[in-house]
């Protein structure tokens, strides 16, 4: 069985607890939500979590991670650019993940729901590229539950939601991660005056089972 080496169910309270994660701009939150204020610049690093410390992992490691968000995504009626990029980084070269779009603004139903990316992790995401083939959807809903799972070693990716009875989509990343510097979660935004909200996000690391001997 594979043995979990990160687990964490992140609430507004634990998130903003000292410590716990790295803010760059400024919140609000209750006991359900954490806001995200607007702030100065596109494509910043809201905050980000370390998940395994460095020279834990070789930069090879075979493992995989689960991560699960509850947001509130702006209404279909107020048109948005992308909201939010949901990434894991080695805090140095690489970042991947995916880029939850707008439902507004026929996005949906042209481009659909999200997309893979990756780039390199900082204050500001930068060098970063669209790694996926659009899957569109007719739905106009917003869906509040996205679900991500990443292999970093297969530089794979896939995300789900509860769109159209269940939306998937898979992709494949160009950049590495270093493994060795550690692993961490890295949540960016699009536009600098953008506002959200988190209501959760829970992260698994898992160390992935060898094959078995023949």
């Amino acid at each position: 069985m594979a043995s979990v080496l990160f687990h964490r169910l992140m609430t507004p309270e634990w998130l903003t607890k000292s410590g716990h994660a790295e803010f760059n701009c400024e919140y609000t939150k209750t006991d359900l939500e954490l806001r995200i204020q607007g702030d100065s610049a596109e494509n910043e690093n809201i905050f980000k979590v370390p998940l395994i410390a460095d020279s834990i992992l070789d930069d090879r490691a075979d493992i995989t991670v689960r991560i699960k968000v509850g947001v509130v995504l702006p209404e279909p009626a107020a048109p948005r650019p992308d909201p939010i990029l949901f990434m894991i980084s080695d805090n140095d070269s690489g970042a991947i993940g995916f880029k939850l779009r707008n439902p507004s603004q026929s996005d949906y139903r042209t481009l659909g729901p999200y997309f893979g990316i990756d780039g390199s992790p900082g204050r500001i995401l930068d060098q970063y590229k669209k790694r996926s083939t659009d899957v569109p959807t007719n739905s106009q809903v917003n869906p509040d539950q996205f679900e991500i799972l990443l292999k970093p070693s297969d530089y794979w990716g896939s995300i789900y939601s509860a769109l159209d009875g269940g939306h998937k989509l898979n992709t494949i990343f160009a950049k590495k991660l270093r493994l060795s510097r550690g692993l961490w979660l890295d949540v960016y935004r699009d536009q600098r005056d953008e506002t959200y909200v988190i209501n959760y996000i829970e992260v698994t690391v898992y160390n992935d089972n060898p094959p078995l001997a023949p």
